[in-house]
């Protein structure tokens, strides 16, 4: 809660490898409403500390794939706008449970 009571949901930024099926690298930021620089500032915090880049970055939400696109170009990594991510929604539904538990 911020000072006036309002609730704050902070992004989750999910660093996934769907080969793998695995949670690769997880961070909290604050919502952006105008665009997605924050997570694009993940995910290239996360190739700098990895020194691997994503053969491929899929994204579901249009916002976020526009942006991830353009980024996409940058970076020499191709962007897919897809429907589904079965492994991002178990991953999801494992750490909705974790925080539901507690």
């Amino acid at each position: 809660m911020d000072g006036e009571g309002a609730a704050y949901y902070p992004r989750c930024v999910l660093i996934l490898s769907q080969e793998e099926e695995k949670l690769l690298h997880i961070e909290f930021v604050k919502p952006d409403d105008t665009d997605y620089a924050k997570v694009f500032e993940v995910l290239v915090d996360f190739i700098e500390k990895t020194g691997t880049a994503p053969s491929v970055i899929q994204a579901r939400d249009e916002r976020l794939y526009a942006c991830l696109r353009t980024a996409g170009k940058d970076l020499g990594v191709k962007v897919r706008k897809i429907r589904r991510m079965p492994v991002a929604d178990t991953i999801i539904a494992g750490l909705e449970k974790s925080f539901l538990s507690e």
